[in-house]
């Protein structure tokens, strides 16, 4: 008795061995022959000139690609980072500012784990405060501290004029 195959057309009918490798060689010369009148694979409209597929199959399949490939990246990296955070975390800090893991944990033991302008302790990761003058760190801060020093670039004229201004309106 000859083995059963399962058709890559019609999952539900079972077909012999002979049938199957019909059907393939059919769907090989329908290949072959959209291939040399310069017909889409897909859907057998009028390929791009060199191309295997018309334009809208050819834009259909890239999208999907893009998609998949940037998706499966982009998951392969997450997992990694997550297994790996520590070790991104070092070399970050060694590379921008020049301190290991070890040295941003004593920092933040030495601020009690708050910030060093506000004094509030953060749920999350305290930012690395440096003069971008000298390199030197300065301390921790919190991102809404961080960020109030940058937007003053860090000039003291401005922040003391953005106190006048605030203490000017809290009389009010």
């Amino acid at each position: 008795m000859k083995p059963k195959q399962f058709s890559l057309l019609e999952p539900n009918r079972v077909m012999t061995m002979e049938q199957y490798n019909k059907q393939k060689a059919q769907r090989k010369a329908h290949r072959l022959y959209n291939i040399e009148h310069g017909l889409c694979l897909q859907c057998s409209k009028l390929a791009i000139k060199g191309q295997q597929h018309c334009s809208e199959c050819r834009n259909k399949r890239m999208a999907y690609q893009k998609t998949i490939s940037k998706f499966s990246k982009q998951k392969a990296y997450n997992k990694y980072y997550q297994s790996n955070s520590l070790k991104f975390r070092d070399y970050y800090y060694k590379k921008h500012y020049g301190i290991t893991l070890e040295d941003y944990d004593n920092l933040l033991k030495e601020q009690n784990n708050k910030c060093a302008i506000c004094n509030k302790e953060s749920n999350k990761r305290l930012l690395i405060d440096h003069s971008h003058e000298t390199n030197k760190i300065r301390g921790l801060l919190c991102r809404n501290c961080n960020v109030l020093l940058g937007h003053a670039f860090e000039n003291i004229e401005v922040l003391e004029k953005t106190i006048d201004y605030i203490k000017k309106w809290r009389m009010i």
